[in-house]
């Protein structure tokens, strides 16, 4: 499978280049919407996929000595991407402030992909530096800070999409039949921060102890930001819970109206769903 997700990406994301390259002002006019603008940040989730399972298969296999090779290669593309989700996660923003082409009523639950970006980005970077093979707590740590002050961005992010958005159903109501589904994609950004939080928790008290510097990088304090890591997790679940409840019942209300039927958009429904239960099950 590892092979088979760098086919897809080597194919795609030239494919992607090409495009913005030979008709930059059609990818700049569809950029202009809020949506649309919001998918670019698909292109370095997609890439934080291959960094991870560069971490967890080559890296572990350590195949005639080479894992540490591996674990350095996905360490530095993961620092690529940081600069990459961060500037779009803050550019888009500004980009749609600047276009003033907004409307609540169009608003869909797109908008929340940078911020599950920046997430993921967190939780790939805990992943790194507590399974990739020879990953010392020099380099670990930096990835550890940085993680949580990812966490932090993509959290704020959401909770202003969030607000963007309730305000947005109450003013104009559900989405169209046709994004119903895509209700899920709300659970994402809560759901992915805690994994990043409870992950990085993790490995600060893998790692600070042998670090062992000032105040703050210890082994006691390690054990602390893990401690504390779990308590906030669980904060940030509870909010889950209210989008999980809040999509499902905006599905279910739609099934029993007759206006659901099978688009793309029930692809959304996969991913959220499928990560939120990962803090849960290390929490157990």
């Amino acid at each position: 499978m590892f092979v088979v997700n760098l086919v897809i990406y080597f194919v795609m994301m030239p494919a992607t280049v090409l495009r913005v390259i030979l008709y930059p002002k059609s990818t700049l006019k569809q950029s202009a919407n809020a949506n649309e603008a919001a998918y670019w940040a698909c292109l370095p989730i997609a890439s934080l996929t291959i960094i991870a399972q560069i971490a967890l298969t080559p890296s572990q296999a350590n195949w005639n000595g080479t894992g540490h090779a591996f674990t350095l290669l996905a360490y530095v593309l993961w620092w690529i991407c940081v600069a990459w989700i961060v500037t779009l996660a803050t550019a888009a923003p500004a980009f749609l402030a600047r276009q003033s082409e907004t409307k609540d009523e169009n608003m869909t639950t797109a908008v929340f992909i940078p911020a599950v970006g920046v997430a993921t980005q967190a939780v790939v970077g805990a992943n790194i530096v507590t399974y990739a093979y020879g990953v010392s707590p020099q380099l670990a740590v930096p990835v550890i800070i940085v993680g949580y002050l990812l966490v932090g961005l993509g959290l704020n992010l959401a909770l202003i999409m969030y607000a963007l958005f309730l305000n947005r159903l109450m003013a104009s109501g559900w989405p169209q039949p046709a994004q119903i589904p895509a209700l899920i994609v709300l659970v994402g950004p809560m759901g992915q921060s805690a994994a990043g939080i409870v992950f990085l928790g993790q490995a600060a008290s893998m790692n600070f102890g042998g670090y062992n510097e000032g105040t703050f990088l210890t082994m006691m304090s390690g054990m602390s930001a893990s401690a504390a890591s779990v308590v906030i997790a669980l904060l940030l679940l509870g909010f889950d819970v209210l989008w999980i409840l809040l999509s499902v019942y905006g599905i279910l209300e739609a099934a029993f109206k007759g206006k659901l039927f099978f688009t793309l958009s029930w692809w959304a429904t996969i991913f959220p769903m499928g990560q939120s239960p990962v803090p849960g099950s290390y929490l157990s």
